[in-house]
């Protein structure tokens, strides 16, 4: 048997025969509308705001005299203002907001009223760029003077909202209509006219019995919420109903029932009455999916319906599309519920549908009143709250990352790791942590790698500071004929210090830049061209380094043995001794080279065997340029057979060749 009473949906204009009790505001606001182009509605949650709109105010008009549109912001405002006119365009294409209602006016003839219904949803879950453009375009329409009626239906404590607008819209707070709360002489009016509407009797004396029923349902700080009221009578009506008929249906649409006193004694207040029905109906559904489902989660039902409500304690729209029978769900809505079975979630939300705690429409779905969120939102933890706040911020910074492709920092990451497995996060969400936190150690590795090039830096300027002041005082010393010698020494030393001062400025920036990353990581990603631009500058740098030593060029080459080598070489300054291609086993053989270089040069000699086996690669001593500067290698070759040394310069090329023979 289904109650006559509505539960927790709002009345519309099928229900004009038992809206009781709102008499004198269903006339103010038919006045009100016809003075003005703009009308807000506005009171408490509870006041019974929609049900005024789509039942009372939509009984006062004949077909002909309007045209009513609902709106709610779903997603967006504006969008669902576009898909709220589409039908009523008969394929048009939406325009301006004024246009597209100038058309609908030419169609049909009649005036168009957009009635805007929990109109704070705005405010709670919109973007300033909605609000604004919401605005902007309501402005324009009513400068149309088009044969329009605009209704804002919000609940008051979010009216503080309107204020920065009124500038915009001057007439915004003129023409306004507070829906108060029924007090308890009309309460019981209500009651008692819903009574003789659906056949229902009081055993005894019924002004007692009204009044223990409104003591039941009051609250003594908040008074008479409406929907609560229509939920204690419905589940009245059900257990009165069962008690006297059973489960079996009467022919009868509604048939007589007594309620007595000790009926309603015993029934309790409306927090029993909802709360019960609330914890009854998450028990039943968590209980019946559970043994459909084995692997479902404890306390599924009751996270799926948290998504529902803001972090405010209001309810939330959540849009969906379907394919096939599937409810399908963007990335944001679905990064609201918990995770499960695939199965799990369409069940059980057919089961909160049926069971009146959910209102699923053809494209979204909501809690049935905000009374059932503010509930919901007060049994919330202390953690469960940090969770909604940690999963609302990672929510805003992957909008901003589609938006401009900025990335989590180092500091976000670290407040969300530990929440972020309670999360059950879409796929998508997941995705965009670990891309920040892969960009976050490019970031990192890339810091690192400057401050060590930096350091380089400052070691090599050093250095080269100190070779090019040596060479300096070496040719000093020297006798005035090699003056020559002694300018080019000068010229290395101010390219020297020229290398040195660039190198310092780098090491300066550099240093600046560091203590930049290390005290803001924010700033890392857009930090990304300039150490780009940095490390080109000292590829560069190291890249003009490296093109001196192919400069490197051999003067005199030549082997010797160990009888006379440094006898002449030592004596001489020249020549060691006349170049040999035969050695004896086991005697020692030298090369050497006097060679020419712009600065300080390895020289590296290697020793192979005729099959190209390489025998001995160890460095040479230091080289250095002026009029030439020997240096040599050693080796003691035990075997006979054909063998040659090559000489490399510092950058690994080649620049000289003696072949010779071991007997």
């Amino acid at each position: 048997m289904k109650s006559p009473f509505q539960f927790l949906d709002a009345f519309d204009i099928r229900d004009r025969d038992s809206f009781f009790g709102r008499d004198k505001e269903i006339e103010q606001l038919y006045q009100m509308v016809f003075k003005t182009p703009l009308a807000l509605v506005y009171g408490l949650s509870g006041t019974g705001k929609t049900s005024l709109i789509q039942c009372g105010l939509a009984s006062k008009f004949d077909g002909p005299e309007w045209y009513p549109i609902f709106i709610r912001r779903n997603t967006n405002i504006n969008l669902s203002i576009r898909n709220a006119l589409q039908p009523a365009l008969g394929g048009a294409r939406y325009q301006s907001l004024s246009d597209s209602v100038s058309k609908i006016i030419d169609d049909y003839f009649r005036p168009v009223y957009l009635i805007f219904d929990q109109f704070e949803e705005l405010f709670i879950m919109g973007t300033e760029e909605e609000q604004n453009e919401f605005m902007y375009s309501l402005r324009d329409l009513l400068n149309s003077n088009l044969s329009c009626k605009v209704i804002l239906v919000m609940r008051e404590e979010f009216i503080g909202h309107l204020y920065p607008f009124e500038s915009l819209i001057p007439n915004l707070f003129d023409f306004r209509l507070r829906v108060e709360q029924m007090h308890a002489a009309k309460v019981k009016d209500v009651v008692r006219s819903s009574f003789h509407k659906f056949n229902l009797h009081f055993d005894g004396d019924e002004e007692d019995s009204l009044q223990m029923m409104i003591d039941n349902i009051s609250d003594p700080k908040h008074g008479i919420a409406l929907p609560y009221l229509q939920v204690y009578l419905d589940r009245l009506y059900l257990t009165d109903y069962k008690r006297t008929y059973g489960d079996q249906p009467q022919d009868e649409q509604h048939p007589e029932l007594i309620i007595e006193k000790h009926e309603i004694e015993s029934f309790g207040t409306i927090e029993n009455v909802l709360e019960s029905f609330l914890d009854e109906q998450v028990i039943n559904i968590q209980k019946n999916l559970k043994e459909e489902i084995k692997k479902l989660p404890d306390n599924y039902v009751k996270e799926i319906l948290d998504a529902f409500v803001t972090d405010s304690g209001t309810k939330r729209p959540i849009n969906y599309q379907r394919e096939r029978d599937e409810i399908l769900l963007s990335p944001e809505a679905q990064s609201l519920f918990p995770e499960g079975p695939e199965e799990a979630f369409d069940r059980c939300i057919r089961a909160l549908d049926t069971s009146r705690l959910l209102r699923v429409k053809d494209d979204s779905m909501e809690l049935a009143h905000d009374s059932l969120a503010a509930m919901i939102n007060e049994r919330r933890s202390d953690e469960k709250r940090h969770l909604n706040e940690v999963r609302k911020r990672i929510m805003n910074a992957y909008h901003e990352y589609e938006n401009s492709r900025l990335f989590l920092n180092a500091q976000q990451i670290a407040s969300f790791q530990e929440f972020i497995p309670k999360l059950g996060l879409d796929k998508s969400i997941r995705k965009f942590i670990g891309a920040s936190k892969r960009e976050l150690r490019r970031v990192e590795e890339r810091r690192i790698r400057i401050s060590r090039i930096i350091a380089i830096l400052g070691v090599l300027s050093f250095i080269g500071a100190g070779v090019a002041g040596w060479m300096w005082l070496d040719a000093r010393g020297k006798n005035q004929t090699i003056l020559d010698q002694k300018l080019e020494a000068e010229k290395l030393r101010d390219q020297a210090v020229k290398e040195k001062n660039t190198a310092d400025s780098l090491r300066i920036e550099g240093e600046k830049l560091q203590q930049e990353l290390t005290s803001n990581q924010d700033s890392l990603i857009a930090q990304r061209d300039i150490l780009d631009s940095i490390l080109n500058v000292v590829d560069s740098i190291f890249d003009l380094s490296s093109r001196g030593v192919e400069k490197v060029a051999i003067k005199e080459a030549s082997i010797v043995g160990d009888n006379n080598f440094f006898t002449t070489a030592s004596m001489s300054g020249l020549n060691p001794g006349p170049r040999q291609s035969e050695f004896q086993a086991n005697r020692t053989v030298y090369a050497w080279a006097r060679i020419n270089s712009p600065q300080v040069e390895k020289i590296d000699f290697q020793w192979y065997s005729s099959a190209s086996e390489l025998i001995n690669a160890d460095k040479a001593t230091l080289g250095i340029n002026t009029a030439g500067y020997r240096v040599y290698k050693q080796h003691r070759f035990a075997q006979a057979g054909d063998y040659y040394v090559k000489i490399f310069n510092g950058s690994g090329k080649e620049i000289g060749r003696i072949d010779f023979t071991v007997k």
